[in-house]
């Protein structure tokens, strides 16, 4: 048949002399706890109020502790922020500043030449292309050479494939 219980009850339940015994173990250890807490705090509230105090304390040293750490934190980051501004606010100046003096020796030069910017850049457009012209030019004999090269080592080879 089926009954609602889930396995053999505990011996305490089973035997009524054990379960009286337990409950009486239970009754002098709440009198005990009654005695020393009266004795020690006043009476059990004395004590839990006690503890509550003490909890209180933990987490206000608790969030004491993570305040700092993240004080502590959000300095370390400002200063990096810091550094990086100002390491990128030097690249800028002085590229501001080698940007200002390439301009200072172009105003320079047009006036030792009496050219206007409109001409200077023509004439460096065409000594850019004059020097791209003989770069490629020498790029081209680079490579015809290699070429020879290769064929004279091919045909030294040729020989040897014959015999």
């Amino acid at each position: 048949g089926g009954g609602g219980g889930g396995g053999p009850l505990p011996p305490s339940a089973a035997d009524p002399a054990r379960a009286e015994e337990a409950r009486e173990r239970e009754a002098r250890r709440a009198r005990s706890w009654a005695l020393v807490s009266s004795m020690l705090y006043g009476s059990a509230r004395g004590h839990a109020a006690k503890r509550k105090r003490q909890f209180k304390r933990q987490m206000a040293a608790t969030h004491l502790a993570m305040a700092w750490r993240q004080r502590v934190l959000a300095r370390r980051v400002a200063i990096r922020k810091g550094d990086k501004a100002f390491f990128a606010l030097q690249k800028i100046q002085h590229w501001w500043h080698v940007r200002q003096s390439m301009l200072r020796q172009r105003a320079e030069l047009l006036v030792k030449t009496g050219e206007d910017l409109a001409k200077y850049h023509a004439r460096l457009d065409r000594e850019t292309l004059r020097l791209t012209r003989s770069r490629l030019a020498a790029e081209r004999e680079r490579l015809k050479a290699r070429r020879r090269h290769s064929m004279r080592v091919a045909m030294g080879k040729y020989e040897f494939y014959l015999a």
